[in-house]
């Protein structure tokens, strides 16, 4: 019995899962054998061994016990690459049961459950699937394809993720103050440490000063942030008519060197 024959991101593997129960050929009173192809991976023994005996079991319960197996060692897999690229990588299995689809927890923002990106084996198709709270259907099925043609591109997501919740955190925690939040400002091209790059930077205007802008500075991991004061020396962005806003030059720039966790 095959499965995880319609995935449709392996066009380029050749690798295919199968099943096959038999009798022994020497001793046909034995219990029934099976052959998992390719081999299970022996990441949890006791699972492996479920895996591969039918006993009593369903034959549909067989197939799960297997498909189980090898949800386990993708997402191992996936659990290995980060650590192997991300320092202080904190991602983290959960498996409650063989019932329970297995899910590897990546932590944004801390370890809350809205903050932190969950990706599991679909067991229908063996694709990895990823979920977070207050992410658009479309910008997780992009996720999703990417990551299933090439695994490492699950470092590029986890940085454009953790950009988005730490906006929405600045945002939110800012909106009932006097003050004008900005994802990006119009900048003389001479200023470079304050242009391009604007995923990981917000800026912040103030009301009652109107020509002073706080630069929040993300950190690619943990809450960790850093911050500037810019000081313009021309008028503020003309919020009504951002289409041709006036380049603003800066006065002066003050390192606020105190690193503060939100």
């Amino acid at each position: 019995m095959s499965y995880w024959t319609l995935n449709p991101y392996t066009k380029n593997d050749k690798t295919r899962y199968s099943v096959v129960i038999q009798q022994s050929p020497k001793n046909s009173t034995k219990p029934l054998q099976v052959i998992n192809l390719p081999k299970l991976p022996l990441d949890d023994i006791k699972l492996v061994e479920a895996a591969s005996h039918i006993n009593h079991l369903s034959l549909e319960q067989l197939i799960h016990q297997v498909m189980h197996v090898r949800s386990l060692h993708l997402l191992l897999q996936l659990k290995d690459m980060l650590k192997k690229h991300r320092k202080d990588d904190q991602s983290f299995i959960v498996r409650d049961s063989v019932d329970q689809p297995v899910i590897l927890v990546i932590p944004l923002l801390g370890k809350g459950e809205r903050s932190s990106l969950r990706v599991y084996v679909d067991l229908q198709t063996g694709i990895l699937v990823p979920s977070l709270y207050d992410v658009e259907a479309i910008e997780l099925e992009k996720m999703e394809k990417e990551i299933n043609e090439k695994q490492t591109s699950l470092l590029t997501w986890i940085n454009t993720l953790h950009s988005q919740l730490l906006r929405k955190c600045f945002e939110h925690a800012v909106q009932h103050l006097s003050v004008v939040y900005l994802d990006n400002i119009p900048l003389l091209e001479e200023h470079k440490d304050f242009t391009g790059d604007h995923q990981n930077r917000i800026f912040i205007r103030f009301n009652r000063h109107p020509y002073y802008y706080l630069v929040v500075h993300f950190s690619t991991i943990g809450t960790d942030q850093q911050y500037s004061l810019l000081k313009t020396t021309n008028q503020p962005v003309n919020i009504a008519k951002p289409q041709s806003p006036k380049p603003l030059i800066v006065q002066s720039v003050v390192n606020l060197r105190q690193t503060v966790n939100i």
